[in-house]
């Protein structure tokens, strides 16, 4: 814990650092180096540069939890041992089936030819089954067959005795099973993947690898569509259209929607943020002198992202753009401090230490604050939370030594090239007065504060309103709002439902052996008939596709088999036929998992030559919307069996366990954060009365978020609720700045400083929602609802900075004057 002695100590140390004689001789050394400074820096941003572009970004929800969470765990394993759920397929379009099946017959042998195929088919072999399929039945249809045969038999040896009469002649019993055959109509696995109405065909494509890699997702959809192209499916016929989908390339689309989002967005927010500072400095020259440095700060900060974390996911993705718009306020800030120092008269190495030791020392607070606010953010198990405090506490912090030490090289080497000179072109509308007025108690009226009393009761009511409003501010719980899929994809998978309607994203678990396949069934069964209205539908194994009672089956089809080879003479030649179909089902054995076709067997056994087996359980409730899942990974993400616990996983109770994190996590953040800023802060001015009114304008900026919020209807996501600790950190930077001017020129001179330092926070907060904004563009829900919310926050933010601080200010300058 931080004592009193402690913080006026670092408070000092931090004083001296900025003192004008120290930074006087930095400037004097920057500046007899600059050249020296440049090439340095240049040369380790090339290298930083190399690193980047090695990052990979993980698109998945899984990479937003740690690794060693349960449900990650073993979806990791079991995508080890599937494929991460992988398939490819083919969706074959027309008006008959037998053209789509012919039109899949010519391109399955090019497909199977390819390495990376474990299995591939549009067909299922029913061979195995109607071979099989005396022991598919059940056991009491068995002996019935047995019984009615030996019935028949009986009744033709009887007619073959010379001593045999009827008292009343009746015809010869028929041997007929067609009733038990009508029982299992439909109950055998179809034959083709094939809509109802046979217009649609789909050929499976079970890869090798994981839908995770994304260099490998690209080779084998690429080389499946190319296959596609070879064989023109208009040759068949006119109306015939062939598709490629499946996980795998929604994995991709998603892959592809965040790298294109990403493009233009990051292109929007650089447009949009150059033209904003060229407007406000009036000068092009003035985006490549700030730009450099910014430049430089983003490509360190994402070589040790590389170096620390190796990936960005699918919310850091986007801190390159949101940082370019928090980096370049240091830059505006220090730029804009240059220019006034210069246009007053000062030389260049004056206007370059007052440039550090005036607005660095400002922008060093607000640097700290805000870095160490995202810092507080890692302790998360999130890691949308963690991950992004690490790296946007990193980004502010290397942006802010940036603007230190290489923006004054940069500034010198501009002057001594001659590249601009202070003329009244390039301060055109920067009107600079240096006869600063200082207040002095006499000069301060109690009638001066009447203004500002209105300002702050204005302000309250609007905050008592979203304070009141608050609680109706709604959690998006649907899933499927927040996932990105393009209108093709869409497309698709509705297609793909008419050929397989049952759930795509079951839970499932992975286990050893046979004897665990049975005890978690039993006990996921049992959980099933005694919770009420359970939300598990059923659960399934591999096991379920072999035969019931097959000792007792087989001893009674041998014994079918005795009865025929000692009796076969008795039937008569016309009757044979019967007798000859059933003959061909009795010539079986026993059947293992071994034994079954590949396209039943791939989904539990996984790809080839993986060790255990898969469990699926299957939800009875559409899991996209939150309040079901929550319900079903209740029930079944620990399943207790034979004495073992068992987790299961699927995306959804990925989500589910997000969400719960984030619930338990966002409101420890928020504190963290604050305590976090408070601290900081009071470090900086010594004074708590003046710590909480700096921090004031902050909390009410985020309540009067939270109340548009709950006015507008929108709604918190695992996305956007980032934004909130974030807008924290981000909205104290122009609180510090206008703190320190104000204590700097005096209250008698609050319009120079409204105007100039409240100006630059306008620019400065506008660079960041531009940054923010360029995710408006974003076709990712989830990641627009971020922008929205970004920018909403830092406006409401600058708007109770700029208002309801300088009032605060006044008002205990007023009183102040009156003591």
């Amino acid at each position: 814990m931080l004592n009193w002695f402690n913080i006026n100590f670092l408070k000092r140390s931090v004083d001296r650092l900025f003192e004008e004689s120290r930074i006087y001789r930095l400037i004097i050394w920057l500046r007899r180096y600059h050249i020296l400074i440049l090439i340095v820096a240049i040369l380790v941003t090339s290298i930083s540069t190399y690193f980047c572009l090695r990052i990979r970004l993980e698109s998945n929800i899984i990479s937003l939890l740690p690794k060693n969470t349960p449900s990650v765990k073993m979806l990791r394993k079991i995508m080890e041992k599937t494929g991460g759920f992988g398939d490819l397929m083919v969706l074959i379009e027309s008006p008959d089936l037998e053209l789509s099946k012919k039109y899949a017959q010519e391109i399955l042998p090019e497909i199977e030819k390819k390495d990376w195929v474990d299995l591939a088919y549009y067909e299922i072999d029913d061979t195995f089954f109607r071979k099989n399929k005396l022991l598919y039945a059940k056991l009491e249809d068995v002996k019935t067959i047995k019984q009615r045969l030996d019935e028949y038999i009986t009744e033709y040896k009887l007619r073959e005795n010379p001593f045999y009469f009827e008292l009343e002649e009746e015809p010869p019993r028929e041997l007929d099973f067609s009733d038990i055959e009508e029982h299992y109509k439909g109950k055998t696995p179809r034959k083709y993947n094939a809509s109802q109405d046979g217009k649609i065909l789909i050929l499976v494509i079970y890869p090798k690898g994981v839908t995770s890699d994304i260099s490998f997702a690209k080779k084998i959809y690429a080389e499946t569509l190319a296959v596609v192209e070879r064989h023109n499916p208009k040759r068949l016929h006119p109306s015939m259209k062939v598709s490629v989908g499946g996980t795998y390339r929604n994995k991709l689309s998603e892959y592809y929607t965040i790298i294109n989002d990403i493009k233009s967005s990051a292109l929007w927010a650089a447009l949009g943020i150059s033209l904003l500072i060229i407007i406000f400095f009036r000068r092009i020259l003035s985006i490549l002198l700030i730009g450099l440095p910014l430049i430089m700060s983003l490509s360190w900060t994402f070589a040790i992202t590389y170096f620390f974390l190796g990936e960005l996911n699918i919310i850091t993705a986007f801190l390159i753009i949101i940082l370019f718009g928090l980096g370049i306020d240091f830059g505006i800030h220090m730029f804009t401090r240059y220019r006034v120092e210069r246009k007053s008269g000062a030389s260049l190495d004056e206007a370059l230490t007052a440039m550090v030791s005036k607005t660095g020392r400002s922008s060093f607070t607000a640097a700290t604050t805000t870095a160490f606010a995202f810092f507080s953010l890692t302790f998360s198990k999130f890691l949308g939370f963690s991950h992004f405090g690490f790296i946007a506490g990193t980004g502010i912090l290397l942006a802010l030594l940036s603007f230190l030490f290489i923006f004054p090289a940069v500034i010198a080497t501009a002057e001594n090239w001659h590249l601009f000179s202070f003329n009244k072109r390039f301060n055109r509308g920067l009107k600079v007065e240096t006869d600063y007025e200082q207040a002095k108690p006499s000069s301060m009226h109690k009638n001066q504060a009447k203004p500002f009393f209105l300002i702050i009761c204005t302000v309250s009511i609007l905050t008592i309103i979203s304070l009141v409003i608050l609680p109706s501010v709604k959690f998006e719980y649907n899933f499927k709002n927040l996932r990105s899929k393009s209108p093709e994809t869409r497309k698709f998978n509705a297609k793909m439902r008419m050929v397989f309607s049952e759930a795509r994203d079951p839970a499932v678990v992975l286990v050893d052996d046979d004897e665990e396949v049975r005890n978690v069934v039993e006990a996921v069964r049992k959980k099933i008939d005694d919770t009420k209205d359970s939300p598990v539908a059923k659960v399934r194994s591999i096991l379920d596709y072999l035969p019931k009672n097959q000792d007792e089956k087989l001893k009674i089809i041998k014994q079918i088999k005795k009865t025929l080879d000692k009796n076969i003479q008795y039937i008569p030649d016309d009757k044979r036929k019967k007798i000859d179909e059933l003959q061909k089902i009795l010539e079986v054995s026993y059947v293992t998992k071994d034994d079954l076709p590949l396209a039943i067997k791939r989904p539990f056994l996984g790809i080839s030559g993986t060790k255990g087996q898969l469990v699926y359980i299957y939800q009875r409730h559409s899991l996209l919307n939150l309040k079901e899942a929550k319900r079903f990974a209740a029930d079944v993400r620990q399943i207790r069996a034979g004495g073992k616990v068992y987790y299961s996983s699927s995306e959804p109770i990925i989500y589910v366990d997000l969400v719960q994190i984030l619930e338990k996590d966002s409101s420890i953040a928020v504190f963290l954060v604050i305590l976090v800023i408070f601290i900081l802060v009071f470090m900086d001015v010594k004074n708590v009365k003046y710590s909480i009114v700096i921090l004031t304008p902050l909390i009410t900026g985020v309540l009067w978020m939270i109340g548009i919020m709950a006015a507008t209807g929108i709604k918190l996501t695992i996305f956007n609720m980032v934004v909130l600790p974030s807008i924290l950190g981000l909205g104290i930077d122009g609180a510090v700045h206008f703190y320190h001017r104000f204590q700097e020129l005096g209250p008698l001179n609050l319009k120079k400083v409204f105007f100039e330092t409240g100006g630059a926070n306008f620019v400065s907060s506008a660079t960041t929602m531009i940054g923010f904004g360029g995710l408006l563009s974003a076709d990712h829900p989830g990641l627009n609802s971020i922008g929205v919310l970004a920018i909403i926050g830092m406006s409401t933010c600058l708007l109770a900075t700029l208002t309801l601080l300088p009032s605060f200010l006044m008002v205990l300058s007023i009183r102040a004057s009156r003591r």
